[in-house]
């Protein structure tokens, strides 16, 4: 199952939101507020950067626990992100992830999104665009209506 966790909703959940209905995947939309500590450790062992993946250091909340907190880097790992959890505004918008599957992405981006979608699907799909799957070019239909497909590493045959 695929989880969308939204600050806000904006064009961004919007983007991610439209693109899960027209891909047909099946999500649960939840606020940020409704994330849960072992959800989010979860999360965390899917960045590849840790906090900064998922944090957004230029939101005002952040910069106003940085002052009351002071150096985060100084704070245990539960502490810190049970204070995440109780300001959820510093989290940046629209982190998909799905905990089965171990996959995460953050904000709307048609490249990294598509993972969401079961590698046979993504693979049909480039097959109609006519993109190339394990040498061969999906199958061209000429102008007098022959099928046929050029191998990419004999182009002519």
């Amino acid at each position: 199952m695929n989880y969308l966790f939204y600050t806000k909703k904006n064009h961004v959940t919007q983007s991610i939101r439209d693109w899960m209905l027209r891909e047909e995947l099946d999500f649960i939309e939840l606020p940020v507020s409704e994330m849960t500590l072992p959800e989010l450790k979860q999360i965390l062992s899917f960045c590849e950067d840790g906090f900064d993946n998922i944090i957004n250091y230029r939101s005002n909340i952040y910069k106003r626990l940085f002052q009351e907190v002071g150096n985060f880097s100084e704070l245990k790992a539960g502490f810190f992100m049970k204070l995440l959890l109780a300001n959820p505004e510093v989290f940046k918008n629209g982190i998909v992830v799905n905990f089965e599957k171990k996959q995460l992405t953050v904000g709307y981006s048609a490249e990294q999104i598509r993972t969401f979608v079961p590698r046979n699907r993504r693979n049909i799909a480039r097959i109609m665009r006519g993109i190339d799957i394990y040498g061969y070019k999906a199958l061209n239909y000429g102008k007098n209506g022959q099928a046929g497909h050029k191998h990419l590493l004999n182009p002519q045959g």
